[in-house]
């Protein structure tokens, strides 16, 4: 059992602050019979109402009345279903496995049309290996099933990992009477999580942890137009559209994604390579393209399943919302969609995403629907993000060619550091020894994070361990619940000099977090302008329509009093760089550090 599963804060660690087959489609109209895969379930509703007109005539005849009666019958449609036999690929590289499955069967119902739903039961089977190995399936009673992992520590196990419950048990229920969605809280679908290829707790060794209960999960799907639906058969189907499917039961950095009648699985640092896979040379990216390539599967159903979806997941899992002042989510996300059939879909999308002002929020890809979507220009660029790109583009990270750099000057070592990749460990291990080999000895060092718009958490503890040799604690507040995580970094790595920190409004997430801790912990000065901010990791979103979304999760980092960092850190030698017709060279920035070290 990994730790990454015992221990929620090594979840956190990997965290991102930033093929087809045929498929077989059968309907019919009647009972199912030995020979099918496929049903229809019929429900046909007649509805009389009966309207009754009296005349009365007098003469000096005797009274006579007629009565006439005007029938009006009103037929419901029946609904029915039929099921697809979806392939499914997996292109994640981050989870692998052999035994996951090769096909699940979507249901289509005529009253949701193009909105496939899966058995909760196949759905798991089918993602064996890359869930948790020890998921498992109940089904508690005729309409509740019940998703859960359970796992019993040996004693050793409670010494090593520091905790005192024998038994770690996550879940998440589905009650179909009443469509509603429980679990202990909003962070235990995370632990669904399968192992992943890299481990990105490498050298970090948790040693004490402190965390407050977080509030328990409920929710009222059918409130925001969804639906479960159970199909009798010999072998009952509990069916969840989807999208729902893919939320609550695929771990935090794994998804699932359908396009048409397939179905492709990958991972969130998979998730800006996808749009531009088709020209990647990189071959583990072969395929990645599938998962958003055109199609025309949009209709009015798709539209307002997607809508409902936004609402659902940023009222239950956007970490920013009481901090953006929202109330209602499902009334603040449908202002946005007046009407749902015009061909600005699309864009009514993209103005409810931008309207958080938020860069941990956005659209990677419109999805299987509505391509190409005009790009951004400078003149439709949100006011957030001008700023922000004025800052990419005064501090001249366009056109920087490397990643990652060093140039030694004298004792003075600048680094100039462009994300907190998925191999930043062994990256900065080279750097850091050159720096330790250089003659003279290196006094001072600048690290550039000017042009660093974040990336994995771990590369955060990785950097600082080159800073301090005592232990570095991760503060975070998710849903008013206050947690606290302090690692041991393997080795006694810490250099003997003098950091400075070179910061801009680019600044943002990982880097934003890693300027945070370094100064609070006074470690290092800062020069330049005020970070970027960003405090919460991301969440992955895949729509019904197919778009990609990220936005930022319900975990927001703080310092060590539980202040969120969102808004960014102030330096502490200001320099706009805007406002500077050439930035400096290194040269220049000895200079300054002088005067930083020897104030007049």
């Amino acid at each position: 059992m990994k730790k990454a599963i015992l221990i929620a804060s090594f979840a956190m660690l990997a965290m991102i602050l930033i093929g087809c087959g045929l498929s077989t489609t059968t309907t019919s109209t009647t009972e199912p019979t030995s020979t099918t895969t496929s049903t229809t379930t019929t429900t046909t509703t007649t509805t009389t109402t009966s309207t009754t007109e009296s005349t009365t005539t007098t003469t000096e005849e005797p009274t006579t009345t007629t009565t006439t009666t005007t029938t009006t019958t009103t037929t419901v449609e029946p609904v029915t279903y039929s099921v697809v036999s979806a392939p499914f690929e997996n292109y994640s590289t981050e989870f692998v496995s052999e035994t996951a499955g090769t096909a699940i069967d979507f249901y289509y119902y005529s009253d949701k049309e193009n909105i496939p739903y899966v058995d909760i039961d196949e759905f798991i089977a089918l993602l064996d290996g890359l869930l948790d190995p020890t998921i498992s399936v109940a089904i508690d009673d005729p309409t509740t099933v019940r998703v859960f992992i359970y796992y019993e520590y040996t004693p050793e196990e409670m010494i090593e990992y520091g905790v005192d419950d024998p038994i770690f048990y996550q879940y998440c229920s589905f009650d179909f009477a009443d469509m509603i969605v429980t679990a202990p809280n909003a962070e235990s679908f995370d632990y669904f999580s399968g192992e992943t290829s890299t481990d990105f707790s490498e050298g970090l060794n948790l040693i004490s942890y402190v965390e407050e209960d977080l509030p328990a999960f409920s929710a009222d799907v059918a409130a925001y137009g969804f639906d479960f639906r159970i199909l009798d058969l010999e072998t009952d189907k509990y069916l969840v559209p989807l999208s729902m499917a893919n939320l609550f039961l695929t771990g935090s950095m794994y998804d699932v994604a359908n396009n048409g009648d397939n179905l492709y699985g990958f991972d969130t640092y998979q998730f800006y390579d996808i749009s531009d896979s088709t020209g990647d040379e990189d071959p583990t990216n072969d395929g990645l393209y599938n998962i958003v390539i055109q199609n025309r599967d949009i209709n009015t159903d798709v539209k307002t399943e997607t809508v409902n979806f936004l609402a659902f997941v940023f009222d239950y899992f956007y970490g920013l919302k009481e901090y953006k002042g929202i109330g209602d989510m499902q009334e603040y996300a449908w202002s946005y969609f007046p009407n749902m059939y015009t061909s600005t879909f699309m864009g009514n999308i993209y103005n409810f995403v931008e309207s958080f002002e938020d860069e941990h929020t956005g659209i990677v890809d419109t999805g299987h629907n509505f391509k190409p979507y005009p790009d951004y220009t400078w003149d439709t660029l949100p006011p957030y993000l001008l700023e922000t790109y004025n800052e990419y583009y005064g501090c001249a990270c366009d056109l920087l060619t490397e990643d990652f750099s060093l140039e030694i000057s004298g004792t003075t070592a600048y680094l100039n550091l462009t994300s907190f990749s998925t191999d930043f460990k062994t990256v900065i291990e080279g750097y850091m020894a050159q720096i330790n080999a250089a003659d003279p000895a290196i006094t001072d060092i600048i690290i550039d994070m000017r042009c660093n718009g974040g990336g994995v958490i771990a590369g955060v503890f990785h950097l600082l361990n080159y800073m301090t040799n005592e232990d570095i604690t991760l503060y975070s507040s998710t849903l008013g619940a206050n947690m606290s995580y302090t690692y041991d970094v393997e080795g006694d790595l810490a250099i003997d000099a003098d950091f400075y920190i070179l910061t801009s409004g680019y600044t943002y997430s990982a880097a934003n977090l890693f300027t945070a801790a370094a100064t609070e912990m006074g470690l290092a000065q800062t020069i330049g302008t005020r970070s970027g901010g960003g405090a919460c990791s991301i969440q992955a979103v895949v729509l019904p329509n197919g778009s990609l979304v990220v936005m930022s999760s319900n975990m927001n980092l703080t310092d060590s009093q539980f202040v969120t960092v969102e808004e960014g850190i102030p330096a502490d030698y200001d320099i706009d760089w805007q406002s500077l017709s050439s930035l400096p060279t290194l040269d220049d920035f000895i200079v300054i550090i002088n005067q930083m070290e020897n104030p007049a």
